[in-house]
Order: structure tokens, then C-alpha cells, then sequence
């Protein structure tokens, strides 16, 4: 026999009641006496009519069946009342319904019925290779992914590779202090035009870090030189010869207008460049006619005199 559960609109539904007796309330009445007008149904609150099929005992028994037509059944709501017209045999009794529009049991999926799905639902996984959810490539965008979605744990190991940040990407703020070491580095991976101007200062510099093999030719000017930097302990013994040997070699032409008069270029030229006369001794400059200084002598006729130099 097909479901009649739940009842369904516009669709014939039978149900049992029982009645209770007048003359003992403690039973229901058996064989119940009914007549027209005993039986009423309302739809959706509506008014009251008789019902098209009175009910009948099953057996001639207490049990009685109520058969509702599709007719009566054409309501959200149905409510049938019983009310013994002589109002001497039963007691009276209301019944209300709600139908519904949608399946009944008997549509409902059977254990066969999922069997089968479960069936399918295996051989589609099995041939997309997938967990059921099949994403289209480029499906998920950065406005599909919530902030702070992806985590560490969520990217696989050396997945990032340089490709993939963008230049100037990763500022000094989002990196930890001290989380780059230098085994984190790929032997050229920091590029001149991956370091913002003055991103490097002293701080960052270790002590003897910067070798000579670090220093490109004629990377030190002489204004990358404090004053007073270098003393004697920073010359090697070659550099001092070198510095002697080129000012010996040097030309007292090349300071003759700011040397001064007791200095090393006055001896060179009093001995090249030079007149006396009477007491006065006339040191020229390299022109032998521009008087670079004078001085005043004191002879001696017992002393040999020079007579000349070339």
C-alpha cells in the first residue's frame, strides 16, 4: 500500500479516531451511531460542511476509519469535527491536518537508491583524480584568499624562489632582526639595484668585513680620507722610498713661488741660483732673474772663495 505520510494536498488521506462514550468516559464508544451532520469538515479556516464519506467501524468495533476526498484534502490546513447531533452516544472530537505540497515517504531516495549514488559518486572521483571539488585554474584570485589565509605551514618548502618576489617587495619591515644569514643568501642573490639608497650603514657592516678583494681600483678617493688618517704606521717602507724618491726628483721650479725662505728649496736654489756681492747674497728663483730671497754674508779673505758653480 502506498504512504499516505505526511498527508499530502489535494490528495485522498484516511486516518483512524476513536470516540468517547457519553454514558463512560473511561471507554470509547463501540459501533458509534453517525448521521449527517455529525461529521464536518473546515479548509484553511474556513466554514464547516459535512464530509462526503461518513466514517464507518471497522469490525463494528471502537475503531473508525475517515476517509477524506482530494476535495477535502485541497488545503494547507484541514480540521474535521466530530459532534454527536442527539449529543447522547459519543463525545465530541477535533482533528486538524497540515498537508504539505512536496514528497511523501514513498519518494523519498531507498537504500537502493543511495547505493547507487554512493556508486557513482566513487567512479567520478576515481576518474577526476580529485576529493569531489574541482577548482578551475585561475579560479581563485587575491580577493578569493582572506587576510592572513596562508601561512607558513601552508607553503611548501623552497616553493619561493626570487622569481617570485617583485623588486623592493620586502622592506626592512618585514623582515625579523637577524632572520637573513648569510646561509639564507645565494652566492650574487643581493644585486646593487636590490638595495635601497643608504640601506646599508656602518651597523650593518661587520668589523673587517670589507677586504681589499672587496674594493674596486681607485674606489678610494682622497675624499673618502679623514684628515690626519694616515700616519707613519699605515706606510709600508716602500711607500715612504716612494715618497722620497719623488721628492728628490721633484723640480724646485715647482715650488719656488710658495716655498719658504729657510726651507729645502731655498738651500737647492742658493746653491744653483744664487749671486754675492759685497755682503749681500741674492738667492734667484729658477729664472736666475726673479729674487726668491736675499741674505747678508760675512766674508773672510783667508777663506777660499767660490768661484763657480755648473
Amino acid at each position: 500500500m502506498a504512504s499516505t505520510v505526511p498527508p499530502k494536498r489535494g490528495t485522498q488521506y484516511l486516518f483512524e479516531v476513536s470516540l468517547v462514550s457519553v454514558s463512560d468516559t473511561d471507554t470509547f464508544q463501540s459501533n458509534p451511531t453517525l448521521a449527517s451532520g455529525d461529521v464536518t469538515v473546515s479548509k484553511d479556516g474556513g466554514a464547516f460542511s459535512n464530509i462526503a464519506a461518513l466514517p464507518s467501524a471497522i469490525s463494528s468495533g471502537k475503531v473508525l476509519t475517515v476517509t477524506l476526498s482530494g476535495t477535502e484534502m485541497t488545503a494547507d490546513r484541514v480540521a474535521v469535527l466530530f459532534s454527536d447531533a442527539a449529543g447522547d452516544e459519543w463525545q465530541d472530537l477535533l482533528v486538524t491536518i497540515e498537508t504539505v505540497t512536496t514528497s511523501q515517504i514513498d519518494d523519498l531516495a531507498t537504500a537502493t537508491n543511495l547505493a547507487t549514488v554512493d556508486s557513482n559518486v566513487d567512479a567520478i572521483l576515481s576518474d577526476t583524480g580529485t576529493d569531489g571539488v574541482v577548482i578551475a585554474d585561475g579560479a581563485i584570485t587575491a580577493d578569493k584568499i582572506a587576510t592572513d589565509a596562508i601561512t607558513a605551514a601552508k607553503i611548501a618548502a623552497n616553493t619561493i624562489t626570487s622569481s617570485e618576489i617583485a623588486d623592493g617587495a620586502i622592506d626592512a619591515g618585514a623582515i625579523a632582526s637577524s632572520a637573513i644569514t648569510s646561509a639564507k643568501l645565494a652566492t650574487g642573490a643581493i644585486t646593487a639595484d636590490a638595495i635601497a639608497a643608504n640601506a646599508i650603514t656602518s651597523s650593518e657592516i661587520a668589523d673587517g668585513a670589507i677586504t681589499a678583494a672587496k674594493l674596486a681600483s681607485n674606489a678610494i678617493t682622497a675624499d673618502k680620507v679623514a684628515a690626519d688618517a694616515i700616519t707613519s704606521s699605515e706606510l709600508a717602507a716602500s711607500a715612504a722610498q716612494e715618497i722620497a724618491d719623488a721628492i728628490l726628483a721633484r723640480a724646485v721650479s715647482n715650488v719656488e713661488d710658495t716655498a719658504d725662505a729657510t726651507s729645502l728649496a731655498a738651500l737647492i736654489l742658493a746653491a744653483f741660483e744664487s749671486d754675492v756681492a759685497d755682503a749681500t747674497w741674492t738667492i734667484y728663483k729658477t729664472d736666475h732673474t726673479t729674487t726668491f730671497t736675499t741674505k747678508t754674508v760675512t766674508t773672510d779673505t783667508n777663506a777660499d772663495p767660490i768661484v763657480g758653480v755648473t
